[in-house]
């Protein structure tokens, strides 16, 4: 998982888009409030998040899954995922009395790629057996006071969630994400914090898929990497503190911490002298 710096979409595009969001938002807003407040809310139109997904999402996420970073190429295919759900919310799995956050289907903010592994009911293989999980889908547990219905003023929205001070690991908002989760040398992800283990558990972190990909991605180009960055060092100290891997590449923070780890093996004999 990697932290996403932007300041959001732009440009014309954009502004037609959020124009037509904006629209079928405050309609069911409008809606959910003339019919009572219904539970789950009103059905979102997916059309628009295909079009932001073109417009922003898959530019700024590098076509990865925000949550494993994996990518079409890998065999990770990234679908719009809302971060805090649209339709209903679960904690521990279990439905809650929420109409889920329906007037957040179309805010930015709370729209990031994910693979389908990630983000819904996937099979694994576990101790040699098959196993199913549930991946994100509605699960969205906090540790403050929840936000269940819209204010008046927009604008106030997003101040307005962080009191909710969710569990799960957020790409936009939260510190980098290698202070709340780590690798091993075998390519499974362990948690630093609460939110970190929220996230592995949540997202099926370690699928043994998911861990055996990372070690393909390593075995086949850590080593290569190395030894090219260590020949451009050589001629450009200033690119010492460049990572290994860029942030668009599938898998880059791990392929960084696995890079570190092949690097100080390589140097180890010459700390001994």
């Amino acid at each position: 998982m990697i932290k996403i710096h932007t300041a959001g979409p732009s440009g014309s595009k954009y502004d037609d888009w959020r124009v037509r969001a904006i629209k079928k938002r405050d309609k069911d807003i409008a809606n959910w409030k003339e019919n009572g407040r219904p539970r789950p809310g009103p059905k979102p139109n997916q059309e628009l998040w295909a079009e932001l997904k073109q417009i922003f999402l898959s530019d700024v996420f590098h076509d990865k899954c925000a949550y494993c970073e994996g990518n079409h190429a890998s065999g990770y295919p990234a679908h719009v995922e809302h971060y805090r759900p649209k339709l209903m919310v679960t904690e521990e799995r279990q439905a809650i009395d929420h109409p889920g956050y329906f007037w957040l289907a179309y805010e930015w903010e709370n729209l990031l790629l994910s693979c389908a592994h990630c983000n819904s009911n996937h099979s694994s293989i576990k101790d040699g057996e098959k196993v199913s999980h549930y991946g994100k889908l509605n699960e969205f547990r906090i540790q403050g006071q929840r936000v269940s219905e819209p204010s008046a003023d927009p604008s106030q929205w997003q101040k307005e969630l962080k009191a909710e001070q969710p569990l799960l690991l957020n790409s936009y908002d939260d510190e980098e994400p290698n202070l709340h989760i780590g690798f091993s040398k075998d390519g499974t992800v362990y948690a630093k914090t609460g939110k970190g283990k929220e996230t592995v558990d949540v997202c099926d972190l370690n699928r043994i898929e998911l861990v055996e990909a990372r070690r393909s991605e390593a075995k086949k180009s850590a080593r290569t990497r190395i030894y090219d960055r260590l020949a451009v060092i050589e001629r450009d100290q200033t690119k010492i503190d460049e990572p290994f891997f860029d942030p668009s590449e599938p898998f880059s923070a791990w392929l960084n911490h696995y890079a570190m780890i092949l690097v100080e093996n390589l140097f180890a004999p010459f700390a001994k002298t």
